[in-house]
């Protein structure tokens, strides 16, 4: 079975028997570490029990010692299972890589990733100072689009600030939709309208990939300007 390789800064990834995909590291857009909340990583933002981290986005003292943790787990004993990274380039290459497969492979990406974080940081300012969007299709070919407003899908819009959380939801182990739920909005399946916003039938083997996607704007969505009262303010 083949494995994930790394020759000089691109890294290719097996998918199934005959598909690979590579990716040079200086031109990644989105690069996540996905970890289960259970453990110890820094926690930014989540979805149902996940953890997502922007490691272009943070500072330089976070990342050290995230890619520290990262190499000690890919190296070190027993099975680094609940863990990925997250990557995608701007031409809609992508992969979504368990910690566990990189361990087997004895490939540790970390320190080229280091050392290319920079050109991706520069590029990706030059991108978000356009007109940046993103768009994810699911596996019939119809896709919604993400940018600095929101989340469209056909005539339906929702913008970052109205966001209260990303969600995935898997039916019968087969079919999985991603799903934008406004404040308030729990989710389930008897809230029917969860659906409003969402991108139905996309890959479940990059659900998570998918996620990470969204939360990469709203991370950056617009500070509210509304007036707080102290209380208000001191319960965030």
């Amino acid at each position: 079975m083949a494995r994930i390789r790394l020759d000089s800064n691109v890294l290719t990834v097996p998918e199934g028997l005959l598909k690979r995909t590579s990716l040079a590291l200086d031109s990644l857009r989105l690069v996540y570490l996905i970890a289960t909340t259970s453990g110890r990583w820094y926690v930014v933002a989540s979805s149902q029990g996940l953890s997502y981290i922007d490691l272009d986005g943070v500072d330089h003292g976070t990342v050290s010692g995230l890619a520290d943790e990262i190499s000690t787990t890919i190296h070190g004993n027993g099975s680094p299972s609940g863990l990925w990274l997250a990557l995608a380039d701007y031409g809609g290459a992508s992969a979504l890589i368990p910690l566990a497969a990189l361990k087997r492979a004895r490939l540790d990406p970390m320190p080229a990733l280091a050392e290319t974080r920079e050109a991706r940081q520069l590029r990706r300012d030059a991108w978000l100072a356009g007109n940046p969007l993103v768009e994810l299709k699911n596996n019939l070919g119809a896709s919604a689009r993400l940018d600095r407003t929101g989340f469209h899908r056909g005539k339906r819009f929702i913008a970052w600030h109205d966001v209260g959380s990303v969600q995935t939801e898997t039916t019968n182990g087969i079919l999985t939709d991603l799903m934008l739920l406004p404040h308030g909005s729990s989710g389930g399946m008897f809230n029917f309208g969860r659906l409003r916003y969402s991108l139905r039938l996309i890959p479940s083997k990059k659900k998570e990939l998918y996620a990470a996607e969204c939360f990469f704007w709203l991370q950056r969505k617009p500070q509210s300007t509304s007036t707080r009262t102290i209380n208000q303010a001191l319960s965030q």
